[in-house]
């Protein structure tokens, strides 16, 4: 499972004839779990239901997953799935940006803006459709604040500090700190590492503010905040 941006040994299963079962007494708790087959090989699930099981091919991982009991995984692996079709058709174009010029390169630019849009648009949907889902708070977590328009300052120009104080402010807007299965999610140690070693200046006093306010809104789950509390 993920855990402070690292990747933890929970259980281990023996394989016959190509099946594995993880069994135990105590409730496995919930997030982002990797099985694990090889170094090279593994694939993640999403752990909330506690009994449903998969199935998939050792030469299509993530597309010929398919789930039986779990309202979690399948939504989980179509939006996987999808994301990975949109790499793959992105990937040469940007390949052949990097020695593009004149209308060529204008022509790649816009081929890689219209998958950002489906990708965006695709997004949207699936939050709406999902937004009872664990996943979704996972996306929802990962997704930057929109900044306005900065306003203008006395001078009349506009306010050049605006926008890194509104990214700042908002930086955790979209992280649900109530829930404790984001911790075993590689997001959110990434968020608050992010908040602190990059949004922070290196001086007691930023510290401490940026610490109290990350330490307040832990105060939503005792885990959440036992674990950011520590950190710090």
């Amino acid at each position: 499972y993920y855990f402070g941006g690292k990747q933890y040994a929970k259980d281990t299963a023996n394989v016959a004839n190509g099946k594995f079962t993880f069994e135990g007494e105590k409730t496995l708790k919930g997030g982002m779990y990797l099985i694990v087959l090889s170094e090279n090989r593994y694939f993640d699930i999403i752990i909330s239901e506690q009994h449903f099981s998969f199935s998939t091919n050792l030469n299509n991982l993530i597309g010929a997953m398919t789930f039986k009991n779990s309202k979690e995984n399948p939504p989980f692996y179509e939006y996987l799935n999808f994301i990975i079709d949109m790499q793959k058709q992105v990937t040469p174009i940007r390949n052949q940006l990097e020695n593009a010029t004149g209308e060529t390169k204008k022509t790649l630019e816009l081929k890689v803006q219209e998958i950002d849009r489906k990708v965006k648009a695709y997004r949207e949907k699936f939050l709406r459709n999902n937004s009872d889902k664990f996943f979704s708070k996972v996306i929802l977590a990962t997704t930057d604040p929109e900044i306005p328009e900065s306003p203008i300052d006395s001078s009349g120009n506009p306010n050049k500090n605006f926008p890194f104080r509104f990214y700042k402010n908002h930086f955790f807007d979209n992280v649900d700190f109530s829930d404790e299965r984001m911790l075993r999610t590689p997001v959110f140690f990434s968020k608050m590492d992010q908040y602190l070693e990059k949004l922070t200046a290196k001086h007691p006093d930023s510290i401490n503010v940026s610490a109290d306010i990350l330490v307040e809104k832990s105060r939503a789950n005792d885990e959440i905040f036992q674990y950011v509390v520590s950190y710090i």
